[in-house]
């Protein structure tokens, strides 16, 4: 199973769940794989584990908070000065959370993470991507973006929270984001996909 040898794969929140199964399996097909995790010891428990695992040793860890929007322009710039392109993009990194909290920015966390941070970091690799032969972006998204609604008059929840509902809004934001780039990046060599992993 050697499909991914010599492909760049960056995946964030990479350290648990369906990151690290993710990282691991194209670890384990060959890939070359770049895991971005908020926590750097755990990050590098999972990095050591997946080398171990897959005897892959092209397991490398980039260290960001995806929340912090200055810390996913940091970590984009960090890929391209040590990466020469990337051939698929993962946006795993998510949380939910029952009190509504705010990012370093001002954001409604769940939005932070799984809508704005994808958004930024996809259009700050943009140039790696285009560098790839045939690049593919992914984003984790939710059936449960059924309970969620783009409520633009008050997008961070600031007056009515709910975390099944602001988690839906949120994964609901990342679909409509996945097919507005899809129609943008038709006719490049970069193709959009998000998915629903199942119930976990």
């Amino acid at each position: 199973m050697e499909q991914m040898t010599g492909k760049l794969c960056l995946v964030t929140g990479a350290n648990s769940g369906i990151g690290l199964a993710t990282a691991t399996q194209l670890a384990r097909m060959g890939a070359h794989v770049v895991m971005v995790c908020r926590d750097a010891a755990r990050g590098e428990a999972a990095r050591d584990q997946i080398r171990q695992l897959t005897g892959n040793h092209q397991v490398d860890l980039l260290q960001a908070d995806l929340a912090d929007l200055s810390q996913v322009r940091g970590v984009a710039a960090d890929y391209q000065a040590r990466y020469p392109r990337l051939d698929v993009l993962i946006h795993n990194a998510g949380l939910m959370k029952k009190r509504r909290e705010v990012s370093a920015d001002g954001h409604e966390l769940q939005l932070a993470v799984h809508f704005l941070a994808p958004f930024l970091l996809t259009h700050a690799l943009r140039d790696a991507l285009e560098a790839a032969p045939a690049a593919r972006v992914v984003s984790v998204a939710s059936m449960l973006h059924r309970f969620g609604k783009l409520d633009f008059d008050d997008l961070h929840a600031a007056r009515h929270y709910s975390m099944w509902r602001q988690y839906g809004a949120s994964k609901l934001a990342t679909i409509v984001f996945t097919y507005e780039l899809a129609r943008r990046l038709e006719n490049t060599n970069i193709t959009a996909n998000c998915l629903h992993p199942g119930v976990i």
